[in-house]
């Protein structure tokens, strides 16, 4: 009986150790490797002419910059003709160099400024208006890892959140 518990102590931990020196270095190179990503929170709307495109900028820059975003989504939800019109344009967090995403599209995320309507963009899918929500630069990590990421919004509008 005692050779039975002994035997399943030694088993836990061989696979303790197992886990320790391969599986947990592995994820946090692999973590490491995503951080090292430059990474942007975008949305988009896509019309198929230029002149919708600039006309629905037009409108989404009238009034105050306070309210862009909300405005932005607004548009998005009624004119884009890209399916994730149902998540207010929202494509989530992009990184940079993904294939998916045409280059032009990419350009304008990663190099333009953040917090304000972008474009409109030509790709093969057609015309993209793009609002950059938020975007982080490895190259550019602070001292602490809580200030990894660098958020370029304004006063206000990190309020209004």
């Amino acid at each position: 009986m005692w050779d039975e518990i002994l035997v399943v102590i030694i088993a836990g931990l061989l696979a303790a150790c197992l886990l320790a020196c391969f599986v947990v270095p592995d994820y946090i190179f692999y973590k490491r490797r995503q951080d090292a990503i430059p990474t942007a929170d975008v949305c988009h709307i896509q019309v198929d002419t230029e002149e919708e495109a600039n006309q629905l900028k037009a409108i989404i820059q009238e009034g105050e910059l306070e309210g862009e975003y909300s405005r932005f989504c607004t548009v998005a939800q009624v004119r884009s003709t890209c399916d994730s019109k149902k998540k207010n344009g929202n494509l989530g967090r992009i990184y940079l160099g993904s294939l998916e995403l045409p280059e032009e599209f990419l350009d304008a995320c990663f190099y333009e400024k953040v917090w304000t309507t972008l474009g409109p963009v030509k790709s093969e899918y057609g015309y993209h208006l793009i609002f950059v929500r938020e975007r982080s630069d490895p190259t550019k990590m602070l001292s602490s890892k809580a200030q990894f990421t660098e958020t370029v919004k304004p006063e206000k509008l990190k309020k209004e959140q």
